[in-house]
């Protein structure tokens, strides 16, 4: 009996080891399989990437007329090569000032206000459209970021129907070939969009003064607002 026993233990084992040794020849078979996926999907994007290009920054003075050319923000569809646009002035308003300025009342406060906004930066600002366009291309406001550093800033659409009542409504425009119009962009600086604290953001703001960017790729350029 006793030998049977060990017969029947030595037996057991012998299962049990090569069960342990398939067991280890399928987890290093799918150890492989998921090293070549990685590494197959490491290649895939290394070829995605190194075929798009960093678009080159350039960067343009205040008053200085620059041509929109066939540069865009997101798609080339956004072209509106034939246009130009001149950076005029810009000023930092505390928000108070700009509702006033501007005769922000009513409803139209009640809509615009927020209580984490606590300054707007207005670009003034003169577009031009120097040949005849495509039906339907123009000057589309939001295209058109506040950019400085570590931030980028929108155009508050809520204000700017308010502050310019002779333009079209809807946030764009287009011109006829040889006109030219002035446009004020205005954007809301608040502790959500600008990470520095209140106190610091007008500072900030006054000592760096943000550029305003008009298109973001092949040619990413940038227009100093002071």
């Amino acid at each position: 009996m006793e030998i049977g026993k060990r017969t029947i233990g030595r037996k057991t084992r012998i299962k049990e080891i090569k069960m342990e040794k398939r067991m280890k020849k399928r987890r290093g078979i799918i150890l492989l399989l998921v090293f070549f996926i990685l590494v197959g999907t490491g290649v895939r994007i290394y070829q995605v990437n190194k075929n798009v290009s960093i678009p080159q920054k350039v960067y343009f003075s205040i008053n200085e007329r620059v041509e929109f050319g066939n540069d865009f923000h997101v798609s080339a569809n956004e072209q509106i090569n034939g246009y130009a646009i001149q950076v005029l002035e810009a000023e930092l308003l505390d928000k108070e000032d700009y509702y006033q300025k501007y005769h922000i009342i009513g409803e139209d406060r009640e809509v615009a206000d927020s209580e984490d906004i606590k300054y707007y930066y207005v670009v003034r600002a003169r577009v031009f459209n120097t040949k005849e366009q495509e039906e339907g291309k123009g000057f589309v406001v939001f295209n058109y970021p506040l950019v400085g550093k570590n931030y980028l800033i929108n155009t508050n659409m809520s204000t700017y129907n308010l502050i310019n009542p002779n333009l079209p409504e809807g946030g764009g425009f287009s011109l006829r070939p040889g006109e030219e119009t002035e446009v004020l962009l205005p954007y809301a600086i608040s502790p959500s969009n600008e990470v520095e604290y209140e106190k610091q953001l007008k500072k900030k703001f006054e000592e760096n003064p943000p550029n305003l960017q008009i298109t973001a790729y092949p040619t990413k350029k940038l227009i100093a607002t002071k």
